[in-house]
C-alpha cells in the first residue's frame, strides 16, 4: 500500500488535498481517525451543466482543504417549514479512513435517504468514525435530488441523481487505494431512497464492476413511470404558476423550487387537486425513463442476474412500523379517516372486500385500531414489507447470499408511539446510538447489546466474514428487537 494512505495530504489526479484527524476535530475515540470531507467526485451541475449528467471535476491548484462537508444537495424541510438548504454545487463525498494497519481494508459506501427530495451526508447520522474503527474505510456521498436530481424532462439527463451515484462509484474504483481502500471489495449500503436508489442501480449492467456487495434497509423500491412523472411536473409547475418546462422551473429562484415541491409530501388534499396518485407518496422518484432505467428494480434485477449478472452477496430487511415515521410526529396518525384509508387502497388495486378481511385481521389482535393505524400498517407493508421480501427471495431462488432482517425494536419517543419506525435503525448499524441526532430517533438510551450487536454484524458483512448464525429459528430472517 502506498504511504499516501498514512497520511493526511494526498495527491489525487486532480490536485492536493489535505484532511484532517479526528483528535483534531473533537473526536476523543483513540486512536485518530484521518478523515476527508467535501472531496468533489464530479463537477458543480450549475449552468449547462445543471441538467446534464454529471462531469469531470476540472484540476485545481495548491492544496484544497477537506476539512468539512461539502454543502448538501437543494432541499426544503418536512412539509410546511419555510426552511430551504443546499446548494446546486453538491456532488461531493467524505471518506473515513482506519486509525492503523497496512489495508488495503474493505469499503463501505453510503448512500443517504431522505425521499428523493431531502437529506445528505452530513447529517450526524451517517458519521463513519465507528465503521472506521471497524477496520473499514467508510465512504459517504451526496447526490442530486428533487427536481435537479429526479424531475423528469424531454431535454435533460435522465434520472441525474442516479447518475451522479455512479459517478461517486467510479470515483471510488479509481481512487479509494490512495486512501488504503480495496476497490475490489466496495460494498454500497443505503437506507430508504439511498437504498431504493441502489436497487435501482443493481439492475444496470453498468455498476457490474463498481460493487461487490449490497446493503438495503428499507429500500424505497417504487419507480415512477413516465405518465407519473408528467403529472407531478405539471403539478409543480402549476403551483408555482409557470410552464411545465425545464427552461420555466430553472428560472425559479432555487428556494421557492424546493419549498414548492416539499409542499407536496404527505398532503393528499393537495395530491388530488393536481391528480397525484395516493400510491405516490413522495413527489418525486427514479424514473423509468427508456433510457438509463428500462424497468422497475425487480424485474431489472430479475433479468440481471439470468443474463449472467454478478451474484452479489446482499443483506437486507426493513422495519416494523415504518409509516409511523411519517404519521406519528406531526399528529396526521389521528387525523385518518377511513375515506382516506379507502382511497390508497384503491389507488393499489384492492377490493372492498380486501381490505375489510384486512380490517378484520387488524380488529382480531387488537379491537379498538383506529383508521391511522391500519393505514400505517397498510402502507408499511406495501412500501417497504413486501417488496423488501419479493426481492429477498429473487435474491435467494438466485443462489445470491442473502441475508434478511425485521427490526422490531420500539423507541420510546412520542410516548412509545412512534415504535420501530422509519430510519430507527440507523444509529444502530452505524455505531452512533450515542449522539445528540441519534436521540432525537431513539431516545437517550439504547439498548447497548442490541447496538452493539446491529453494529458488530453490518461490519462483519461489509468485511466479507462467515454470517452463519445469521437466521432465527424460522430460518426466514433475523429480527432485531430487544438487547
Amino acid at each position: 500500500m502506498s504511504n499516501l494512505a498514512h497520511g493526511l495530504r494526498l495527491q489525487l489526479p486532480t490536485g492536493w488535498i489535505e484532511g484532517v484527524s479526528s483528535a483534531a476535530a473533537g473526536d476523543t475515540g483513540s486512536p485518530a481517525l484521518r478523515i476527508f470531507k467535501g472531496i468533489p467526485y464530479a463537477a458543480a451541475p450549475v449552468g449547462e451543466r445543471r441538467w446534464q449528467a454529471p462531469q469531470p471535476v476540472s484540476p485545481w491548484v495548491g492544496v484544497r482543504p477537506c476539512d468539512r462537508f461539502g454543502p448538501v444537495a437543494a432541499q426544503a424541510g418536512l412539509p410546511g417549514s419555510a426552511d430551504h438548504a443546499g446548494d446546486l454545487d453538491c456532488l461531493s463525498l467524505n471518506v473515513w479512513c482506519p486509525p492503523a494497519g497496512d489495508g488495503p481494508w474493505p469499503v463501505m459506501v453510503w448512500i443517504p435517504g431522505g425521499g428523493f427530495m431531502r437529506g445528505g451526508a452530513s447529517d450526524a447520522l451517517y458519521d463513519g468514525s465507528a465503521m472506521a474503527r471497524q477496520g473499514i474505510v467508510f465512504v459517504s456521498i451526496n447526490y442530486r435530488i428533487g427536481v435537479d436530481g429526479f424531475m423528469h424532462f424531454d431535454d435533460a439527463a435522465p434520472n441525474r441523481g442516479l447518475q451522479d451515484q455512479l459517478a461517486a462509484l467510479h470515483w471510488v474504483q479509481e481512487h479509494i487505494a490512495m486512501f488504503g481502500g480495496d476497490p475490489r471489495r466496495v460494498t454500497v449500503a443505503g437506507v430508504s431512497a439511498g437504498a431504493g436508489a441502489i436497487t435501482h442501480l443493481m439492475g444496470l449492467s453498468s455498476s457490474e464492476a463498481l460493487f461487490e456487495r449490497v446493503i438495503l434497509q428499507s429500500p424505497s423500491m417504487q419507480s415512477h413511470s413516465l405518465d407519473d412523472a408528467q403529472r407531478i411536473r405539471h403539478a409543480l409547475a402549476g403551483v408555482l404558476g409557470v410552464a411545465p418546462t425545464r427552461q420555466a422551473l430553472a428560472a425559479v429562484p432555487l428556494a421557492s423550487l424546493t419549498r414548492a415541491l416539499a409542499s407536496f409530501m404527505g398532503n393528499e388534499v393537495l395530491k388530488k387537486q393536481w391528480g397525484l396518485r395516493p400510491r405516490n407518496y413522495f413527489p418525486v422518484r427514479p424514473v423509468v425513463d427508456g433510457q438509463l432505467i428500462e424497468m422497475a428494480p425487480l424485474p431489472a434485477i430479475e433479468k440481471r442476474l439470468l443474463s449472467g449478472g454478478a451474484k452479489r452477496a446482499v443483506l437486507l430487511g426493513s422495519n416494523a412500523e415504518e409509516m409511523r415515521f411519517y404519521l406519528v410526529p406531526n399528529g396526521e396518525i389521528d387525523r385518518i379517516d377511513e375515506s382516506r384509508v379507502w382511497t390508497f387502497v384503491e389507488d393499489i388495486g384492492w377490493s372492498a372486500q380486501t381490505l375489510a378481511q384486512t380490517l378484520d385481521g387488524y380488529r382480531a389482535e387488537r379491537p379498538q385500531i383506529s383508521m391511522g393505524d391500519a393505514l400505517s400498517r397498510i402502507q408499511t407493508d406495501y412500501f417497504y414489507g413486501k417488496p423488501t421480501l419479493a426481492l429477498a427471495q429473487l435474491l435467494h431462488q438466485a443462489h445470491c447470499p442473502t441475508f434478511l432482517y425485521r427490526f422490531e425494536w420500539p423507541s420510546p419517543l412520542y410516548g412509545g408511539r412512534l415504535g420501530a419506525a422509519h430510519a430507527m435503525e440507523i444509529p444502530f448499524v452505524l455505531g452512533n446510538t450515542p449522539s445528540s441526532r441519534a436521540q432525537e430517533f431513539i431516545g437517550a438510551v439504547a439498548p447497548p447489546d442490541l447496538a452493539h450487536d446491529m453494529h458488530t454484524r453490518w461490519a462483519m458483512f461489509v468485511r466479507g466474514e462467515a454470517m452463519s448464525d445469521w437466521a432465527d429459528a424460522d430460518e426466514r430472517w433475523r429480527v432485531f428487537k430487544v438487547g
